[in-house]
């Protein structure tokens, strides 16, 4: 529209319009099973997330500290690019397992005992949103 309006006699100027709907449901691929954040098969169990993600969607200079076995900070769902560390949302942490109290150099935390629970509570609480993939944290902030 914008090339035919352009070639007649008298336009000067010709700029798109995009319209677009402002929206809080994530693209995020798994989104839809998250029932305890927007459920209505359970209408008392869930916490309205979007109506909250209308308001907020997430601050990086929040931490949350999630006392468990170790996460895999390389989940795709916390952003991890395959290659630099900085790219995880996930960052520092403390070895209690191995008795160590020191945050590690790279400012990442991975343990022997990565395993799918401590994973699973930080991508609930800490998962990238709008990823087109995966779930979406509660305060993982947008992806967009």
């Amino acid at each position: 529209m914008a090339s035919a309006l352009d070639s007649l006699s008298g336009i000067r100027y010709t700029e798109l319009c995009y319209l677009d709907e402002i929206t809080s449901i994530p693209n995020d691929s798994l989104y839809t099973l998250q029932h305890s954040l927007q459920s209505t098969t359970y209408p008392d169990g869930h916490l309205f997330i979007e109506d909250a993600w209308s308001h907020e969607v997430g601050r990086p200079e929040i931490k949350v500290a999630v006392f468990d076995e170790g996460i895999d900070w390389r989940h795709p769902d916390f952003g991890f690019d395959g290659a630099d560390t900085a790219t995880s949302v996930v960052k520092g942490g403390t070895d209690f397992y191995n008795n160590s109290i020191s945050i590690f150099q790279s400012g990442i935390f991975a343990s022997a005992l990565s395993g799918n629970h401590g994973t699973s509570a930080a991508g609930i609480i800490g998962a990238l949103r709008n990823y087109q993939l995966g779930i979406a944290g509660i305060a993982g902030g947008d992806n967009l």
